[in-house]
């Protein structure tokens, strides 16, 4: 089974599908245990969303602030 570490390595790659079945599965099987990580993913999934919805380009300086403050929680 994946670690929480390897599932959040891949949580941004999960929510736009880009990784393959096999991944998929994987951390499918670690979210169905890993309540910390189904709320990981879902917070990343509203920052996502947030960012569509933007009028202006987000900056990657401003993106790296957001996820480096997302991380210490």
């Amino acid at each position: 089974m994946l670690s929480c570490k390897e599932v959040v390595a891949h949580g941004d790659a999960l929510l736009t599908r880009e990784v393959t079945l096999r991944q998929r599965i994987q951390i499918m099987i670690h979210l169905f245990v890993c309540e910390h990580c189904r709320r990981y993913l879902h917070q990343l999934e509203i920052m996502l969303r947030s960012f569509r919805r933007l009028r202006e380009p987000v900056g990657a300086d401003k993106v790296e602030e957001i996820m480096n403050a997302v991380h210490r929680g």
